[in-house]
């Protein structure tokens, strides 16, 4: 696995170029309403994601840039360039638009990226998962989720959720999946069994003391279901402030990379945030997981307290 490296978006908004170099830790973008934070950040992480802009789908970030570069540690690349002259047939693709697909029977274009290894040898058909793993948590994605969400969701749990809410649950069920079988094929004594079982218990350890840490006010809660109990009242996650949703998505998510190697996309997350749960965000979470690069974006000054030398603001990293 890598880290990201550099950054290079062009013709954003179509008028400017951003390139930036990124520290292998922390990333914290700074800049005006409009500079374009959330634009850099939803189209690094949909091309990440899910190796593709689909002109219909995506059809928002289709329209705000014509190419995104993205450097990995390792000396991979991944290349995205926005078709401009659509093709009538898939004959006016080959050897102009490789790693596109054209679909006939819609007549949209779905914009595939190219994956470079360090050699410059192409792999069209190598999906970002195997180079990097990567997360992404907006403050504004708070909206209801919709009937598609709700089809595909694992649960049916909920009566309104929002997509924070599902992203919540898939985290509690991947935590969940991953403590029974580890518990289950180190049930013995060898070495290997006892050294596993201890260091799941220590990640869950350190896991709970953090949940301690911004949640102080709920006596206990179930760490299957993850209801929380105040003096006499059960409430279950969902019913949780946004703030406290935000947190717990966010710590569930670092808790079961369980230290791996891995990236986070985290746009304006403090804006449902107390100010004492800002200052030691960033520190906190890097605790838990030392080897996870952060990329956050944010207006509030507290959010940087002990970061200031992570800081770049967009004007900087606008050539």
């Amino acid at each position: 696995m890598a880290y990201i490296k550099t950054i290079e978006i062009t013709g954003l908004f179509g008028e400017k170029t951003i390139k930036w170099n990124l520290f292998e830790d922390v990333n914290i973008l700074g800049g005006k309403n409009g500079s374009g934070k959330s634009t850099i950040f939803r189209l690094c992480y949909t091309l990440l994601k899910n190796n593709v802009i689909k002109e219909i789908q995506d059809r928002y970030l289709f329209d705000l840039a014509t190419r995104v570069d993205i450097m990995f540690s390792n000396g991979w690349k991944y290349t995205w360039t926005k078709l401009t002259d659509a093709p009538r047939n898939i004959d006016d693709i080959k050897g102009q638009y490789s790693g596109m697909v054209f679909l006939d029977n819609s007549k949209t274009i779905n914009q595939q990226a190219f994956i470079y290894d360090d050699k410059g040898e192409v792999h069209n058909d190598m999906v970002v998962s195997s180079i990097v793993d990567v997360s992404y948590l907006n403050s504004f994605d708070q909206f209801v989720a919709t009937a598609k969400n709700l089809k595909d969701s694992t649960t049916e749990r909920f009566d309104n959720p929002t997509m924070l809410d599902m992203m919540i649950q898939d985290q509690i069920i991947a935590r969940n999946s991953y403590f029974f079988n580890t518990i289950a094929k180190h049930m013995g004594n060898t070495e290997e069994d006892i050294a596993v079982r201890e260091a799941y218990n220590e990640s869950k350890k350190a896991f709970e003391d953090v949940i301690d840490t911004f949640l102080p006010g709920y006596n206990q809660y179930s760490p299957e279901t993850f209801e929380f109990i105040k003096k006499d009242s059960n409430i279950k996650f969902e019913n949780l402030s946004s703030g406290e949703k935000q947190i717990l998505w966010l710590l569930l998510t670092i808790f079961n990379q369980q230290k791996k190697q891995t990236v986070l996309f985290m746009d304006e997350p403090d804006l449902s945030m107390h100010i004492d749960w800002k200052e030691m965000l960033i520190s906190k979470l890097h605790q838990m997981n030392p080897n996870m690069q952060l990329i956050v974006s944010t207006h509030a000054p507290s959010l940087i307290t002990g970061w200031i030398d992570k800081v770049q603001e967009v004007e900087q990293i606008t050539i």
